[in-house]
C-alpha cells in the first residue's frame, strides 16, 4: 500500500533561538534508541512518516539512524517499516556511504515525487510556502557533512524552541547563494558590473549574510528562520559545519560574523576550539562582549558518524 500523507500540521518542526549572540557553539544533543519524551503528544504512524520525509527533503540527506531517533522515538523496528513503506512509495532513497573513520552507514534523500509531496507537507504543518524541498543527493564527498548539517539544524531548532520561538524555514547554502547571485547578475544586465556589486550587498542584508570588506558574502551552510513572540520580524540563524581542514582564521571569522559553529567530528572539534579562542581574542582587543553570553558554550559541537 502507497503511503499517504494527512494532515500533521500541529506537529510541525519547531525551534527557537537566542538573538544577538555574536559567538555561538552549541553541543549536539545525544541520539541513540529511547521512547518518546515524557509529557509529549503522542505522534500517529503517519505523523512519523511525514515528519521523516519532510525533514529528509529539506536537509537533503539525513542519516538512517538520525531519522530514527527524531521521528520513530528511537525504535528501530517501527522505524525499518517506516522507512521501507516510504521507499515501496519512491519517496525515499537509502543509500550506502563510507564514514570518515572507514566503515558504513545508511543515508536517506528523497526522490523527485518524494520533495513534490514534502513541500505539500510543509504547507501543511504550517511551513513557509516557499520552503524548498529538494530531491537526489550531493557529492559524496560531501555527505558526511551533510549529515552533520541535519544533526546541528536539529539541535539549533531545539535551542530555539527552548526560547519559545518557531522555525518556519530553513534554506541551505545552494539556495541562498542562488538568491544572491540572481539578483546580482539581473542587476548586472541592466547596470553593469557597480549595480551587480551593489545589488550582491542588498541582498546578503536582506537575508542577514555578512559582507566582508573586499565585497564578498559569507554564506552559511544553512540558515533557520523563525518567529518569536518578542520579535517584530522574522530572526535567523546561520549554521556552519566545521571539518578539520578549516584554519582557526576561518573558523574564527564565521564565528565573528554570528555563525552557530559546529563541529563535524572529533577532529574538527579541536579547530572549532582553537578558531573560537581566537575570536574571542579578537572581541576582547575591540572591546566587544560579543552581544553576551547567552548563546555560547565553552565546548565545541560535535557531530560522530
Amino acid at each position: 500500500m502507497r503511503y499517504d500523507p494527512r494532515d500533521g500540521r500541529d506537529n510541525a518542526p519547531r525551534a527557537r533561538e537566542a538573538p544577538g549572540t555574536r559567538i555561538r557553539t552549541g553541543r549536539i544533543r545525544s541520539s541513540g534508541h529511547r521512547k518518546d519524551a515524557p509529557g509529549r503528544k503522542s505522534r500517529s504512524f503517519e505523523d512519523r512518516l511525514n515528519g521523516a520525509l519532510l525533514d529528509v527533503a529539506v536537509h537533503r540527506a539525513v542519516a538512517y539512524r538520525d531519522i530514527v531517533d527524531s521521528h520513530f522515538g528511537g525504535h528501530p523496528y517501527t522505524a525499518r517499516r517506516g522507512i521501507d513503506r516510504l521507499k515501496k512509495s519512491r519517496y525515499l532513497v537509502e543509500t550506502k556511504v563510507k564514514g570518515p573513520g572507514g566503515g558504513s552507514f545508511s543515508v536517506l534523500s528523497a526522490t523527485k515525487g518524494g520533495a513534490k509531496l514534502a513541500g505539500r507537507v510543509a504547507k501543511l504543518r504550517g511551513l513557509d510556502s516557499r520552503q524548498r524541498a529538494w530531491s537526489g543527493l550531493g557529492k559524496p564527498v560531501d555527505l558526511v557533512h551533510d549529515v552533520a548539517l541535519y544533526r546541528a539544524a536539529r539541535d539549533a531548532r531545539a535551542q530555539l524552541e527552548d526560547q519559545g520561538a518557531t522555525v518556519f524555514r530553513i534554506r541551505l547554502d545552494a539556495e541562498l547563494r542562488g538568491i544572491v547571485a540572481a539578483r546580482s547578475e539581473k542587476a548586472r544586465a541592466a547596470g553593469g558590473r557597480r549595480a551587480a556589486d551593489a545589488a550582491r550587498r542588498a541582498a546578503a542584508r536582506e537575508l542577514d549574510l555578512p559582507v566582508l570588506e573586499d565585497g564578498r558574502v559569507l554564506y552559511p551552510d544553512a540558515q533557520l528562520e523563525y518567529s518569536h513572540p518578542d520579535r517584530p520580524e522574522p530572526g535567523r540563524v546561520n549554521i556552519e559545519i566545521v571539518s578539520e581542514h578549516y584554519r582557526e582564521g576561518d573558523v574564527a571569522k564565521k564565528a565573528l560574523a554570528g555563525f552557530a559553529v559546529y563541529a563535524a567530528n572529533s577532529r574538527a572539534g579541536r579547530a572549532v576550539s582553537s578558531g573560537l579562542r581566537s575570536a574571542a581574542r579578537s572581541l576582547a582587543k575591540s572591546g566587544d562582549s560579543g552581544g553576551g553570553a547567552a548563546g555560547h558554550r565553552d565546548d565545541p559541537a560535535s557531530v560522530e558518524l
